[in-house]
């Protein structure tokens, strides 16, 4: 993991007829990330404990995030926090990526930096 890059991205509530901006948001970043990591393996910690149950993801913008963790440049990203519902909500976006193997809910960074070492 020594050349690899670990990407940190935090969710914060917003109303929620903004998630479909911050999925766009996070799409846009994720494209300056990926040009300017060259090759680079990355693993994506997401973290989403600042969230509440009152903050959903229409379908657009659960499209919009399964789309990025489709690149096959990240190896594995991971969740960390978050309610039932959001992880749930994550779970189910994992799964439209066709990559939930490469993907797993998580308590702490230090967990995420173990798992991705394997």
């Amino acid at each position: 993991m020594s050349d690899d890059v670990i990407v940190f991205t935090y969710f914060v509530n917003l109303s929620n007829k903004d998630n479909i901006k911050r999925a766009e948001m996070i799409r846009v970043s994720f494209e300056d990330i990926f040009r300017k990591s060259k090759k680079q393996k990355l693993f994506v910690v997401a973290d989403i404990s600042k969230l509440d149950n009152r903050d959903t993801f229409p379908h657009e913008s659960r499209q919009i995030l399964a789309n990025i963790f489709k690149n096959p440049r990240i190896s594995k990203f991971v969740g960390i926090g978050g309610s039932i519902y959001l992880k749930t909500v994550g779970a189910f976006v994992a799964r439209m990526t066709g990559r939930s193997k490469d993907f797993r809910w998580v308590n702490s960074v230090e967990e995420a930096k173990e798992w991705f070492k394997k």
